[in-house]
Formats: structure tokens, C-alpha cells, sequence
């Protein structure tokens, strides 16, 4: 990533978690559980690693900051997950965050649209596992540190350690979520699918969709990070087959 990257990518994730930090105040609001938001145009499932952060600083640019509302796991995502209404501010026409679908939100969020972005199941794997790795505050990183880099084996080699994880049940759900935010949704109920891999090409395409300006750039691209190996993506295909095939599924969109 060169240096101006890195400057916005900074700037933006300073700026955004102020935004975050309003939004909470904004969520004390008490919601009527019958509450329905015909404002929110919307609804956009983010599966973790898939461009996150180039997607939320396009669409914060391009509709403008008070226009997008998010749920997290510090805003709420998880009432999202179990059909429980969220609050949205009138202005909000975009909800976006790690949380799945859910039939109630057709009711609640009766005029949005839904979209979502995917990428190759196992490099996703593979750059989540990364991920852990570096930034150190997650519990799965508390596991992996406790239990497996004490290894020399596997504080030696990457590839080895994630061969193991993949095996592992207890990290099935991270490793494998495209059926989990999905929840059963079909592509043909999506009004956008982009990839990460040809991110530059499809948030232009989504720009057209949006009817609206937004900038095509990358953040938060981890550096440093070797390719998956053959070995590893082979064995992920056969572990997770479902993933594969929600995946593909969606991709009939394309």
C-alpha cells in the first residue's frame, strides 16, 4: 500500500469511529418493536474480509456519512441477526454491517434493496486467518495464541497452522459464513452481488446502480501476506463444500 493509501485508510478509520461513537448515543433511542423504516434503500450484508473498509469509505463518499447507518457487532448487529428491529435515523438510506438476513427485515425495511459482496471462499479463509494473526484482539487470536503458537511446528509455518485450523470445528463458522449471512436467500433476491476480486470493476458497477459518484480505491490491504498454498486451498474446497456452493449459487447473478 503506498503512503497516500495509507494517509486516507487512517484518516478514514479515525473519522469513522467517531461516527461509530454518535451512532451508539443515536441507538439508546427506544425502538416500538412494530417499527418499520420506508427511508432505508439498502440493505448491504457484509461478509467479513471482502473489502470492507474500500466499500464503506466509497459509500460513505459517495452518499455522505449521515446516510449510511451501520450494524456491527457494537451497533446492534446481532438484534439484526435475530429479526429484531434497529433503529435507523430518518436521513439513513443505507444499512450496512456484519449481520445476516432475516425474513423480518423485509417488513421492518419494506423498500430496500439488498446486496452483498463475495469473495473466493478460500483466500477469504486464508486472509481472515491473516488477519487474526495481526491485529492480535480477537478470540479466536486468544485461542491460536494459547493453544497452538506454543508449537514450534506451528509458530514456524503459517500454512501448517492454518491446514489445522480448517479441521478444526470450533472455527467452522468464520471460516466458513457465506450460507450464514445469506440465511438461505437466493440470488435472485439480490439486487447487487459484487466481487472482491474485481473489486475496481464491480463498485463502479455498483456506482451505476447507485446512480451516484464513488471513489475507486483500495484500503486496508494487508501487506506482506503469502499466497494461500495449493495444498490448502484443495483440502479447503473438500471441507467446505456448502461454501462453495453458496457461493456459486450467487455468483449465477454475475
Amino acid at each position: 500500500m503506498n503512503k497516500l493509501v495509507r494517509i486516507v485508510a487512517s484518516k478514514y478509520n479515525d473519522s469513522r469511529r467517531l461516527a461509530l461513537e454518535n451512532r451508539l448515543k443515536q441507538h439508546q433511542v427506544t425502538v416500538n418493536e412494530n417499527a418499520i423504516f420506508p427511508n432505508v434503500e439498502w440493505l448491504s450484508y457484509h461478509i467479513p474480509k471482502t473489502a470492507g473498509t474500500s466499500l464503506r469509505f466509497a459509500l460513505e463518499k459517495g452518499m455522505g456519512l449521515n446516510k449510511v447507518q451501520y450494524a456491527y457487532k457494537e451497533t446492534f448487529a446481532s438484534e439484526l441477526n435475530k429479526g429484531n428491529c434497529v433503529w435507523c435515523p430518518p436521513s439513513a438510506k443505507l444499512l450496512h454491517g456484519h449481520f445476516k438476513y432475516h425474513p423480518n427485515q423485509d417488513v421492518i425495511y419494506p423498500n430496500a434493496r439488498k446486496m452483498i459482496w463475495l469473495r473466493e471462499p478460500s483466500e477469504r479463509a486464508w486472509s481472515l486467518f491473516n488477519h487474526w494473526l495481526n491485529v492480535k484482539n480477537s478470540v479466536q487470536f486468544e485461542i491460536i495464541r494459547d493453544e497452538f503458537l506454543c508449537d514450534k511446528r506451528f509458530a514456524a509455518d503459517k500454512h501448517l497452522l492454518f491446514n489445522h485450523l480448517i479441521q478444526e470445528t470450533r472455527f467452522e463458522k468464520q471460516f466458513g459464513c457465506n450460507s450464514f449471512y445469506t440465511n438461505g436467500l437466493s440470488h435472485d433476491n439480490y439486487d447487487f452481488i459484487g466481487r472482491t476480486e474485481h473489486y475496481a470493476e464491480d463498485i463502479n458497477k455498483l456506482a451505476e446502480r447507485l446512480k451516484m459518484q464513488l471513489p475507486n480505491l483500495t484500503l486496508n490491504r494487508a501487506a506482506g501476506v503469502s499466497s494461500l498454498c495449493n495444498k490448502n486451498r484443495e483440502l479447503f474446497k473438500v471441507l467446505f463444500k456448502n461454501e462453495y456452493s453458496t457461493y456459486n449459487e450467487l455468483l449465477k447473478l454475475k
